[in-house]
């Protein structure tokens, strides 16, 4: 009995030592403390139940259950089978966090600690633990989420903006630069008739006429050669009588080409010289890298009076070829009264040296 009595003593004093240490914790925590004796099922909590939500110790019950009916009603069945499963399945620590009533009706966020003491079957014999309220820190954390959110939504709005604002930009230098090229290519084609036009009325000898017409078509044509026929009457046979370019070469298309363009009365383009039956065999044009061709003839009613051909280091354009085709008839009277005018001249010089 002795011994019996002693270790009951033994164990109150080691319950009111820890009872005591209880207090002194909590006089120097924030958080609401709680005890929990297995024995008795009595919790015993400390004043910072109060502090963080409004219920005196008077108020709290000392039964587990004043608890769990505090716990929100969408948390409670979560964190009562937690807490069970973690009392029945042997562990040393638990937490959860979970939203706590307070007695002003509002939920405060609550992170709960706690820690266990197990006799020697593992039963539960006491569970010790805290109560931190952590909804500043969760609102802030809200808070945070939100104007992360919103900045990523605001980035993403602004990049979706200036990505519009690029494509309108792009697709305002690609219509400036269209325009641009289009004044461009108006202003090359306005000079090359220019050229066309001064060379038939202020040359002149047909000589001259045809040098000057072949050097417009050269540097406003962009060609590597441009070169005019004028069919002989006797023979009706093609004779090259002016050429220019960028491109010096001795030989030029074969007689042949040029008499079947005349005869045909029709323009002849290719944009690939060694696949056109007409100038595959122009193996030189290939040497120097040419490889579009361009064939029209110069013909006034009935009458053909001569070929402009053009050669390219690159395919025409149609522009180009729009071009060719536009100064045609003109390019044909001019040379028809030309050499009207010197054979008229040269029958007069030979009155003259017979009277």
């Amino acid at each position: 009995e002795k011994i019996a009595a002693h270790q009951e003593a033994q164990a109150e004093a080691e319950r009111r030592l820890s009872h005591d240490r209880l207090e002194l914790l909590a006089r120097a925590s924030s958080d609401a403390l709680w005890d929990w004796d297995a024995g008795t099922n009595r919790v015993w909590r400390s004043p910072g139940l109060k502090t963080l939500f409004g219920y005196s110790l008077e108020e709290a019950a000392t039964s587990p259950d004043w608890w769990g009916d505090r716990v929100h009603p969408e948390d409670r069945e979560r964190v009562l089978s937690r807490r069970d499963a973690f009392l029945g399945a042997g562990g040393d620590a638990w937490i959860d966090e979970y939203r706590f009533l307070r007695k002003d009706g509002s939920y405060a966020i609550v992170r709960d600690r706690g820690h266990v003491m197990r006799g020697p079957s593992g039963r539960a014999m006491r569970m010790t633990g805290s109560m931190m309220d952590v909804t500043s820190e969760r609102a802030a954390q809200q808070a945070l989420k939100t104007a992360r959110e919103e900045l990523e939504k605001r980035v993403i709005e602004r990049t979706s903006e200036l990505v519009a604002a690029n494509t309108l930009l792009q697709h305002e230098i690609a219509e400036r630069e269209r325009v641009e090229q289009a004044l461009r290519e108006q202003v090359r084609l306005a000079s090359f008739a220019a050229g066309i036009g001064a060379a038939l009325a202020q040359a002149e000898s047909l000589d001259e006429t045809l040098r000057r017409c072949t050097e417009a078509m050269a540097r406003h044509l962009d060609a590597a050669l441009a070169h005019i026929w004028i069919i002989e009457q006797e023979g009706n046979q093609p004779v090259l009588r002016a050429s220019a370019g960028l491109v010096i070469e001795k030989e030029v298309p074969p007689p042949h080409a040029i008499s079947a363009i005349a005869q045909a009365r029709r323009p002849h383009v290719t944009q690939s010289i060694p696949d056109d039956p007409l100038t595959r065999d122009a193996k030189w044009a290939v040497r120097l890298g040419l490889v579009a061709f361009a064939g029209y003839p110069l013909w006034v009613e009935d009458q053909v009076v001569g070929v402009m051909t053009l050669f390219s280091q690159r395919p025409f354009p149609e522009t180009t070829l729009n071009a060719l085709s536009g100064v045609a008839s003109q390019l044909a009277l001019g040379l028809t009264r030309k050499m009207a005018a010197e054979a008229l001249h040269a029958t007069h010089g030979d009155l003259e040296r017979r009277v």
